[in-house]
């Protein structure tokens, strides 16, 4: 598994590397896989694993002799139709490698052109709910200090209780909040949508990596769909 990771790095050099770790992690787990962003890189590593092994079994089927500078030279083929089909799996399959790579791209740029690292949905939604629910969560935290205050010197006066140090911060903190949450929000969800609009147009290629005997796609079809 680590040197499939080495290989993503390598090949999307501008993906953040926790991602990569996270979609590790997940599709260890099973549960990247039902995440709208992670189960695309998820797919792409599986696409690596499949490649890797179809090679290894070409290497398997290879006969070699002792070139005359004493290293290994293949000579042929145990089963010459088998290495054909292989060869013929491997071009579909790194075709298919192509046009995951390809969404990866796009999801990255998206992400950056927000502001926002990138993530899985998972993260996307949290973050969202976050800045939806801070405008409560800060005044909470206000009416705690009043209530603070209050205990501390119960004769205290309304105007020395919203003039107190503390109070004033949470409030300014408040107000800033509430001046930039409609235009952060509303970008979250953009960005959100333009997410999910990437993970439909690559559902079936995506289905066809994560569950080969359900679905079966040339990479003919592939092109096809994604140029739709």
């Amino acid at each position: 598994m680590n040197e499939n990771l080495f290989k993503l790095e390598a090949e999307i050099k501008g993906m953040a590397k926790r991602l990569l770790l996270e979609k590790v992690r997940g599709y260890k787990e099973g549960s990247g896989k039902q995440d709208a962003i992670l189960r695309i890189p998820i797919a792409f590593l599986m696409l690596e694993e499949s490649i890797s092994e179809k090679y290894d079994e070409v290497k398997d089927l290879t006969d070699f002799e002792v070139s005359d500078e004493g290293e290994p030279k293949a000579c042929g083929f145990k089963e010459p139709e088998r290495v054909e089909g292989l060869q013929e799996e491997i071009i579909g399959l790194k075709e298919k490698r192509k046009q995951i790579e390809a969404q990866l791209t796009a999801l990255e740029e998206i992400f950056e052109s927000y502001g926002v690292g990138i993530c899985s949905m998972s993260e996307l939604d949290n973050l969202l709910n976050e800045k939806l629910d801070l405008p409560r969560q800060l005044a909470i935290k206000i009416n705690r200090e009043v209530r603070r205050l209050l205990d501390g010197n119960p004769a205290m006066l309304l105007a020395e209780i919203w003039s107190a140090p503390t109070v004033m911060e949470l409030e300014s903190t408040r107000s800033k909040a509430l001046g930039t949450i409609d235009s952060e929000v509303n970008a979250l969800k953009t960005l959100k949508e333009e997410v999910n609009t990437i993970s439909r147009g690559c559902e079936d290629l995506v289905k066809s990596i994560l569950h080969p005997r359900r679905v079966v796609l040339d990479p003919a079809r592939v092109s096809e769909m994604l140029a739709a």
